[in-house]
């Protein structure tokens, strides 16, 4: 598959209450040509209220974006590839910039941790093809990232039937014939 499961076990043992701070990071220089047109490389997070895509290098060089908690899953995508971290709590914030020619996510949480206790927080990865099933099959809304454009409402469901006969046929030309 194409997703990884990731456990952090953080443990206090300094002698006083601490607050830690964990970032997890994704960096990618562009998925497609530099001078894609259809095919740009874009950062995008997943909310309740939909999918935020930024595709401006310019502007995420100079202000960047930021989230607050509560988003699915974040990562880099094209049309066709996603680099996505899903923290599974729901409580990491985003930072996303462009800089040195690569796309670049991080997410952030603060853990506050009394003498000799513990926290385990928990994410998973997707680095992958943009595939329906496997999208679907995986944590937090990752199948939100399949865009189809302008013709979305038609293509899902002809997509389904194209995958439907193409498990009867074996093969995808002649589910298309």
């Amino acid at each position: 598959t194409y997703l990884i499961e990731e456990d952090i076990t953080i443990l206090n043992t300094s002698g006083v209450e601490t607050t830690f701070d964990v970032a997890l990071g994704l960096a990618s220089t562009s998925l497609a040509g530099e001078k894609d047109r259809y095919n740009r490389t874009r950062v995008a997070y997943f909310t309740g209220s939909g999918l935020e895509q930024e595709d401006d290098a310019d502007d995420l060089e100079e202000d960047g974006l930021k989230a607050e908690a509560g988003f699915a899953w974040a990562g880099i995508m094209g049309n066709y590839f996603l680099l996505a971290t899903v923290p599974v709590a729901k409580t990491s914030s985003l930072e996303a910039t462009f800089e040195d020619d690569a796309f670049i996510t991080s997410l952030h949480d603060q853990v506050k941790l009394s003498d000799q206790s513990s926290s385990e927080l928990k994410y998973a990865h997707y680095f992958g093809p943009k595939a329906n099933q496997a999208l679907v099959d995986a944590e937090n809304e990752l199948f939100r990232a399949l865009r189809y454009g302008f013709f979305d409402v038609l293509s899902k469901p002809l997509m389904k039937f194209l995958n439907f006969l193409e498990k009867y046929v074996k093969n995808y030309g002649v589910a298309i014939i």
